[in-house]
């Protein structure tokens, strides 16, 4: 009979599996509730603090939550809005979360905050994309696919290394400059995966982590969320011929995916720091100092620093709700990168620009300590959107023996997403021609023409920094139009 039960049920044989599972989802529930205890707490003094006001009487305060229904009415009447019923709603959460009490269950809120609270509550969301049939049929297979295409394929863990690598020297972190060797054998040594000389420096990653520099990958985050929508895990153990036929796979499955973590996390610790070096130096050579004690200055430096990283470098952390969401739609791959490559892409213009006009005043004179950076910045970006795209276009001529004339009529017979694409052209040993569409695989070909005119208005002494990015924000806009024309007819 136990072994019956066994088969239909399922065993777990290693318990550290369902230990570090159990204490993971304990350690998510406490430091949600820290966050919504903290806004209950706020709510409630502001209700108690509005007591002592009348009607009409300045001084009254709107929180966030609120203890009941008549509560919402009255802070109302005191402020002098109107509002309607439909505004407010109760949030339906259960009262209790892996054995720990919600804050937030049964109290009053705006039905935008309510739903927040809910959906990050992990109450589920009721749409045809949580339908079986659509599961099963559409998502499973997606996630499968995507699976098979990413962590399970060497040469996209080729191209996300060199992707990877392409996000640091956008930033104007450079070989030679700031990528030292000994900058390359600290950020190895400190990553988490079962490799030669890894998991060295494990105070240090466990440090970058709690700043959000490292783990961050972005379509490791969008495939994981996938393979979590579907339950994948769940749907392999249930079938018994399946789960013997992959028990095998898993240990690879997993390493894959620790590999494709570490691609992206070698480059984020080089650009951190990278970027933490030329500001602490920025800083000393002209005397500024961040903080009265040693530790104040080591702590505003490594937050600077992650602080660029996080905005500067995609982070799945940092994608909206509504384009992680897209992942469940049937068409359409891996949407956050390139709507984390246009926050960052912004970002980058952006911290240039305040890098370069950035002034400080130290023994009453004025200094400007980060323009060499922004320059930089500047000189990595431009590097990255034109310069290394016309190069490989040159070098597949070069190799291929392909004249200016058969390129352009090569391009003629492209996709039509491919219109505007970087070709890089190919010659077969038959004559017959092919072609690598390089901006499939450079981040930040659909910015080149937009951030060469940012470039072009910065070294013209155009540093009003609201005209040139409004004015590079519509040309990105613009460009990244093409992303979405092989799915829109």
């Amino acid at each position: 009979k136990r072994k019956i039960i066994e088969e239909i049920l399922g065993k777990t044989r290693d318990p550290v599996q369902t230990i570090l599972a159990a204490t993971g989802e304990v350690s998510a529930v406490t430091r949600r509730n820290q966050l919504l205890t903290g806004l209950a707490v706020a709510s409630d003094k502001i209700l108690k603090a509005n007591r002592k006001f009348k009607v009409g009487e300045s001084g009254v305060e709107r929180p966030l939550l609120y203890e009941s229904e008549q509560q919402i009415w009255e802070t109302a009447r005191k402020m002098g809005d109107t509002i309607d019923a439909n505004m407010y709603r109760e949030i339906k959460l259960p009262s209790m979360s892996s054995g720990m009490v919600n804050p937030t269950s049964g109290k009053w809120a705006l039905k935008e905050v309510a739903e927040a609270i809910e959906l990050a509550a992990g109450k589920p969301i009721n749409n045809i994309t949580t339908n079986t049939l659509y599961r099963n049929l559409i998502l499973f297979p997606k996630a499968t696919a995507q699976m098979a295409k990413t962590i399970l394929s060497p040469i996209t863990h080729a191209r996300n290394f060199l992707s990877a690598g392409a996000f640091a020297v956008a930033n104007g972190i450079l070989p030679g400059i700031n990528i030292t060797p000994a900058t390359v054998a600290k950020s190895w040594r400190s990553l988490q995966v079962g490799a030669p000389g890894t998991r060295k420096f494990n105070e240090f990653y466990r440090e970058l982590a709690e700043l959000g520099v490292v783990n961050t990958n972005v379509r490791l985050g969008d495939l994981s969320a996938l393979l979590k929508d579907v339950d994948f895990g769940s749907v392999v153990s249930a079938d018994r011929g399946l789960r013997g036929l992959l028990k095998p796979l898993s240990k690879l499955k997993n390493w894959t995916q620790d590999a494709y973590t570490a691609e992206d996390d070698f480059w984020k610790i080089i650009t951190f720091i990278g970027e933490r070096a030329r500001l602490e130096k920025a800083y000393l050579k002209v005397g500024y100092k961040l903080g009265k004690t040693k530790e104040a200055v080591r702590k505003a430096l490594n937050e600077e620093a992650a602080d660029i990283v996080r905005n500067n470098v995609p982070n799945y952390d940092y994608v909206s709700q509504m384009v992680k969401s897209l992942r469940k739609a049937p068409v359409g791959n891996f949407v956050s990168f390139p709507a984390e490559i246009l926050r960052t892409s912004v970002n980058i213009v952006d911290r240039a620009l305040t890098e370069i006009n950035k002034t400080v005043i130290v023994g009453g004179k004025e200094f400007k300590p980060l323009a060499a950076i922004g320059y930089q910045r500047l000189a990595g970006m431009a590097f990255t959107t034109a310069a290394v795209p016309y190069g490989a276009v040159k070098m597949g001529q070069l190799i291929y023996d392909v004249s200016n004339e058969e390129l352009a009529a090569l391009k003629r017979f492209v996709a039509p997403w491919s219109k505007n694409s970087t070709i890089i052209p190919i010659k077969t040993e038959d004559g017959d021609f092919k072609y690598i569409d390089f901006s499939h695989a450079n981040a930040y070909d659909t910015l080149t023409r937009p951030f060469q005119a940012a470039l072009n208005e910065a070294a013209a002494g155009e540093l009003n920094k609201e005209g040139i990015m409004n004015n590079f924000i519509l040309g990105a806009l613009k460009g990244f139009g093409d992303i979405a024309s092989p799915f829109v007819t």
